[in-house]
C-alpha cells in the first residue's frame, strides 16, 4: 500500500512503503553550463543516447529509474558527485 507521509526513511509507522516525490534532474542544466551535447556525453560516458535522455528527465520515467552506475558515469563526465545531479529543495 502506498500513501504519503513526512517520514524521511520511506516507511510509515506501520513499516509500509510510502510514496516519495519524484526526483528532479539537473543533468541537462549542467550539460548546458559545460557546453556539452548529448553526443559529447555519449562519448564521455559510453552510455546510450536513450539512457542520457532519460537521465535528463524528471521522475519515474526519467532520472528515478537510472542505476547508480549510470549516475556515477554521468557525474564523472560532468566533474560532479552523483548527488549533485538532483535538484535539492
Amino acid at each position: 500500500m502506498l500513501h504519503a507521509t513526512n517520514n524521511k526513511n520511506g516507511l510509515d509507522r506501520a513499516g509500509e512503503i510510502i510514496h516519495l516525490e519524484p526526483m528532479q534532474s539537473r543533468v541537462r542544466d549542467f550539460m548546458a553550463v559545460k557546453g556539452l551535447s548529448l553526443s559529447d556525453m555519449e562519448r564521455k560516458t559510453g552510455l546510450a543516447r536513450t539512457t542520457l535522455v532519460r537521465a535528463c528527465r524528471n521522475g519515474e520515467e526519467g532520472i528515478d529509474c537510472c542505476t547508480l552506475k549510470t549516475l556515477r558515469k554521468i557525474a564523472r563526465a560532468l566533474d560532479l558527485r552523483p548527488k549533485d545531479l538532483f535538484l535539492d529543495d
